[in-house]
């Protein structure tokens, strides 16, 4: 199940289909993944924490100051590295920046 936090509530309804749609597309749909859009002061487009107990739960922060379209991005790429971690795969940065473009206009051609 995937649950959204954002202030802006066109980011929470976009943003979770965007995050369904790329969840199915990674065959990851059976987890529990919560999608924070937050501000991160590092600086970051986003990152992900996934359980070390549960492999089938993750948490994934985006930051809210990106545009829209940045925002879906960084979604992808951080869901890349949730599959690779659900699918006990190495961290692989290369694969995700690849990736995550490809897969996020796969997502967008769903809606």
């Amino acid at each position: 199940m995937i649950q959204i936090f954002a202030t802006n509530s066109q980011d929470r309804q976009s943003l979770g289909q965007m995050a369904i749609n790329i969840s199915n597309i990674l065959q990851i749909e059976h987890m529990d993944v919560l999608i924070d859009v937050t501000s991160i002061e590092s600086g970051w487009h986003g990152y992900c924490d996934v359980d070390s107990i549960d492999p089938n739960r993750a948490d994934v922060f985006i930051n809210e100051t990106l545009s829209y379209d940045d925002k879906v991005i960084a979604l992808a790429h951080e869901l890349i590295h949730v599959c690779q971690f659900a699918n006990q795969m190495s961290l692989d940065e290369d694969v995700a920046y690849e990736n995550e473009s490809i897969i996020a206009e796969m997502a967008v051609n769903l809606l």
